[in-house]
């Protein structure tokens, strides 16, 4: 059907988030938040509009391969490990959409640990640094509270961060973490209801036509 309207990848990306999160009150936003994250630490680093908008788009479908709650709720335990094998599902599940090729290779790393250099490969194959990225981001997202102001929660969020430079994280995203963390906007954004807006304003928008149009 020629006449068929192009759907934006931003608004597919963000239902399918929405629907995984609404497996628990414990998730509600989570992809959300990190894909916010992940949206001010790729623009501090630097990245591309297309690279940043990707790693956005990563943030937003992360845990899709969390096919269980169990499975879902042990990945918010700041520290887990071992938590590969539904980002290798995630990965399989999206890379066979041409538009999520790229969304595919970050998401498929991202409980990768810095481990002092050891993360930039993981079983041989190279990891990008928005998988990294997309790890800072996760983690940051998990240590929110979401029962209490954000901003009283912030120092103790920074010191568990920082505290994990070389060892979890990418030392030079921990640089961009350090200097957004000091910026009111990076935490109360991250909280807000508008969260969606604030990322679809911000981020490269590409849309995608309906299977089977030509």
């Amino acid at each position: 059907m020629k006449n068929e309207p192009a759907t934006s990848l931003f608004e597919l990306v963000t239902g399918l988030s929405d629907a995984v999160d609404l497996v628990s009150p414990a998730l509600v936003n989570h992809h959300k938040m990190v894909a916010y994250f992940s949206l001010c630490l790729g623009t501090e680093l630097g990245l591309t509009i297309e690279n940043i908008s990707q790693t956005v788009l990563a943030g937003a479908l992360h845990d899709i391969g969390g096919l269980s709650i169990t499975e879902r709720l042990e990945a918010l335990d700041f520290e887990v490990e071992h938590a590969h094998q539904h980002a290798e599902t995630a990965y399989q599940l999206l890379k066979g959409f041409p538009p999520f090729s790229k969304i595919a290779e970050f998401v498929r790393f991202h409980h990768v640990w810095w481990n002092w250099g050891e993360g930039r490969q993981f079983r041989g194959q190279a990891v990008p640094i928005e998988s990294h990225i997309l790890h800072l981001a996760d983690r940051i997202s998990v240590l929110i509270d979401k029962e209490r102001q954000v901003l009283s929660k912030v120092n103790n969020i920074r010191k568990q961060i920082e505290a994990q430079s070389q060892r979890m994280f990418n030392p030079e995203i921990i640089e961009a973490f350090k200097s957004l963390a000091g910026k009111e906007f990076f935490w109360l954004d991250s909280v807000s209801g508008s969260i969606s807006s604030i990322l679809r304003n911000r981020i490269q928008m590409t849309t995608v036509q309906p299977y089977g149009c030509t």
